[in-house]
């Protein structure tokens, strides 16, 4: 009956009482073609229109194309492109209450007055999964938790030599394949170091196969694998940088403490600040993170830029992490 009395309220309307799905190509061809795929298998039933960049000019003619029919949903493109601000413009103003917000990551939200401070941030380009999240002590009962993994993998490479020195190797990442500045630097530190000294290289595991490991075992004694944590707090919630609590593993400390005692490892060097916690003899600074945002401050020059959270929370604890090189900044 409800659904009788609907048909015959929208056709008194002269529209059609099933609503469509607009959706707006407001940024990256390639990012709107997988937009629009998208959301035609997660809305199959519906009719489905595309709105191109060169319609935004004519907002009355396009007003005037969807006279018969009522917009159920609009997906718009948000990637940051402002060659697109006119056609996000003209769907805001066809379906304001409508919007399926998606950015450049292809996540999507919509955007709504109840949830204007999540909707403010979608736009601002910060990730979904960060938008919502809440400290644990604020919330004790939240269910996504920060996740720590607990084992720890020892993959054995060279024969050990009595003749060479032992040292071990701290980094954020598996150093295979030379898919970055970072991963090169490090991959060929080990490769020279490895004509003097038996290498123990510790590293967060991601998504490397045996295949990836070959290259770098010739050069060490062992490789010591932990998972890299899943920190769900968000940056506010801390007075350290997030990045600090991203890498901070009980099981790599462990496994560290357990290796060194063990095999009589005589330096412990740690690459990049996240990781100056582990108190390693000596700390590479590959990015100096603060000065980095004081650079991109001093550029642009906005009000967002000057109060970056990251750039103050870093600034402080980083001089304390190259201060103290061998020992833990709190």
């Amino acid at each position: 009956m409800r659904a009788a009395l609907k048909k015959i309220f929208f056709r008194i309307l002269g529209k059609d009482p099933d609503a469509i799905v607009v959706s707006f190509a407001s940024g990256d061809p390639r990012l709107a073609d997988q937009m629009f795929a998208e959301i035609q298998s997660l809305e199959p039933r519906r009719r489905h229109i595309l709105v191109k960049a060169e319609e935004a000019a004519g907002y009355w003619r396009l007003r005037r194309r969807m006279r018969g029919y009522r917009i159920g949903l609009a997906p718009v493109l948000f990637d940051g492109d402002r060659r697109y601000s006119n056609l996000r413009r003209t769907a805001f103003l066809l379906a304001p209450t409508k919007i399926l917000a998606y950015n450049k990551r292809l996540e999507r939200h919509h955007l709504r007055l109840r949830t204007m401070i999540a909707s403010l941030l979608f736009l601002k380009g910060v990730p979904l999964d960060r938008i919502f999240l809440r400290p644990k002590w604020l919330v004790p009962w939240k269910r996504d938790r920060s996740v720590y993994p607990s084992a720890a993998d020892e993959i054995a490479g060279r024969t050990l030599s009595p003749r060479r020195r032992r040292i071990a190797i701290l980094t954020p990442y598996f150093p295979y394949p030379l898919s970055h500045g970072g991963a090169v630097r490090i991959f060929y530190l080990l490769r020279e170091m490895a004509e003097e000294f038996d290498i123990f290289l510790f590293a967060f595991r991601d998504q490397e196969t045996a295949d990836d490991f070959k290259p770098v075992l010739e050069h060490c004694a062992r490789i010591i694998l932990v998972g890299k944590p899943r920190y769900r707090e968000p940056r506010w919630s801390s007075l350290l940088p997030p990045e600090v609590h991203e890498f901070r593993s009980p099981a790599m400390l462990a496994a560290l403490t357990r290796i060194r005692r063990e095999y009589k490892i005589e330096a412990v060097q740690v690459e990049y600040t996240m990781l100056a916690p582990y108190a390693g003899d000596i700390l590479v600074e590959h990015d100096i993170t603060f000065d980095l945002y004081r650079q991109v401050r001093d550029r642009l020059l906005t009000r967002t830029a000057r109060l970056s959270r990251q750039h103050i929370s870093a600034s402080p604890w980083e001089i304390r992490a190259r201060r103290s090189p061998g020992k833990q900044p709190t």
